[in-house]
């Protein structure tokens, strides 16, 4: 149970990063929703993978170029479910973007990534 707790925290942070850089690609940058979510799912990546391998799972030993090929992997799946789900969502409905983003995120988090980091990333 603390590993999932501090899984889902670690997921905070990087959902944190992730909507700072999407918000900012959209409201600065003029980017479309779809490519803002994108490239902030990417930077929330980078800060996701970070704090798993070194806090969450506690892993130091193990090749990190390849729990890096496996978290990209995981990554990848969840990249296009949320570019499709935030756009299929905001251009079908008419609820907020950043709404969006935030219940795509909640449910990705807790039904998607966590099961894939501990059993196929970070075991």
């Amino acid at each position: 149970m603390i590993t999932f707790l501090k899984s889902q925290l670690t997921s905070i942070v990087a959902t944190a990063v992730d909507f700072a850089v999407s918000i900012a690609g959209v409201t600065f940058f003029g980017l479309a929703y779809g490519v803002a979510s994108g490239t902030g799912n990417l930077a929330g990546a980078i800060t996701g993978f970070s704090l798993n391998r070194r806090w969450t799972f506690s892993i130091k030993k193990d090749n990190v170029w390849m729990q890096a090929g496996r978290y990209a992997l995981v990554w990848c799946g969840y990249f296009a479910l949320n570019v499709m789900l935030v756009t299929a969502i905001t251009m079908y409905t008419s609820i907020n973007y950043i709404i969006v983003k935030i219940g795509v995120a909640i449910v990705l988090s807790a039904g998607y990534n966590y099961g894939l980091y501990k059993k196929y990333v970070f075991r």
